[in-house]
């Protein structure tokens, strides 16, 4: 161990002007590369507590889908145009509600087309609606509720099996309400296609996540109000991802272009190293307690300017977006790009010298 310190003290004292020169081109790379991760870490923590604070509802709905496409969380529900029919024993339902009314002292009938909806029968279904006054909610597929004024027409009961186009359901419930109600709800099966589908998801984040899942996977969405917001924040990440990837290289390109330097410089010193008996072990902790030794000090100024830029690119995000943006300064990014970068280093130097065999980098030092 003294033996190896006192090589490192000795190469890092040669190396000297090298090491500076490197470490000032890595902190500077790495301070943007941090400061960049900052702000893409609480991108959408940024943009969900924007619009949680103006208190709308964030909704995503997708067009000619099914309700499966949105799994099991959050409130989903769709509906047909098309207007199947409901039947049951010969008896019809249209979609047509005959309400009677008096106007101007005379009584009519007003005919309602009101729009029957499936729904993904789970919990957040069931909080959000009383019970019934026959039967129970929605638990499972191919189950119906009706509308009492429906079940009247269809002379239908709960237990029976009622037929909606080409799907047969099981009505489990009727409710009571007027004609301004929906007609029937039902949880349709997971392969039946309606015209559109809506999904109110946890909180604002989720709901871009399924949107720009879904947009990815060919479906045709759309979401609730500043669709332009969530654009942007889709192209700012995606400008963020290409921006650290780029960083990246150029770091690792300085990273490799340091040590493979740093073993041509010394390849003769290298060689009497191996001659006078030091093992490649030792030879590859001298040199590689060198680039870590830089890395440390690297990643230590990087994690001050890292915030400076964080802070930097969070005003640029308000500017862009219209809205305060706040970011947090996480200290494991530098942690583990200084472990990334660690593990490169010794990578590097097993591919440049380590692999040579032994007598080799003397007969090679001979040629030169």
């Amino acid at each position: 161990m003294r033996k190896v310190l006192k090589l490192l003290a000795k190469e890092l004292r040669f190396l000297k002007k090298t090491a500076i020169l490197s470490a000032v081109i890595l902190t500077i790379f790495l301070s943007a590369a941090l400061g960049i991760l900052s702000v893409y870490g609480d991108l959408m923590s940024n943009l969900c507590m924007h619009l949680d604070e103006r208190e709308e509802k964030c909704f995503v709905s997708a067009k000619n889908a099914s309700l499966a496409i949105f799994g099991e969380d959050g409130l989903t529900y769709g509906a047909n145009h098309s207007n199947d029919e409901l039947s049951f024993n010969g008896n019809r339902f249209d979609g047509k509600i005959e309400v009677s009314d008096i106007v101007d002292g005379e009584q009519i009938t007003v005919v309602h087309m009101s729009q029957p909806i499936a729904v993904t029968p789970n919990e957040t279904f069931r909080q959000l609606t009383v019970a019934p006054i026959e039967g129970r909610w929605l638990q499972n597929e191919g189950e119906i509720c009706l509308l009492g004024y429906v079940a009247d027409i269809l002379q239908s009961s709960v237990g029976d099996k009622v037929t909606l186009g080409h799907i047969q359901l099981t009505v489990v419930g009727i409710y009571a309400g007027g004609a301004d109600l929906t007609p029937y709800i039902y949880s349709a099966p997971a392969n039946v296609q309606l015209d559109w589908v809506r999904h109110y998801a946890a909180n604002s984040a989720e709901t871009f996540q399924y949107y720009r899942a879904l947009t990815r996977r060919g479906y045709d969405m759309e979401i609730q109000n500043d669709r332009g917001l969530y654009d942007a924040v889709n192209t700012m990440q995606a400008t963020f991802a290409a921006i650290t990837a780029a960083l990246a290289a150029v770091i690792l390109g300085i990273l490799y272009s340091l040590t493979s330097v740093t073993f041509r410089q010394r390849k003769e010193h290298i060689c009497r190293l191996e001659m006078l008996g030091a093992t490649r072990g030792v030879i590859a902790a001298v040199y590689c307690g060198i680039i870590w030794l830089l890395l440390a000090a690297v990643t230590l100024c990087s994690a001050g300017l890292g915030y400076a830029f964080g802070a930097y690119f969070s005003d640029l995000c308000s500017t862009i977006f219209g809205f305060a943006f706040t970011s947090r300064f996480r200290f494991i990014y530098p942690v583990i790009a200084f472990a990334v970068l660690g593990i490169t280093t010794a990578a590097i130097w097993y591919i440049t010298n380590a692999r040579t065999r032994s007598g080799e980098l003397a007969k090679e030092v001979r040629c030169e």
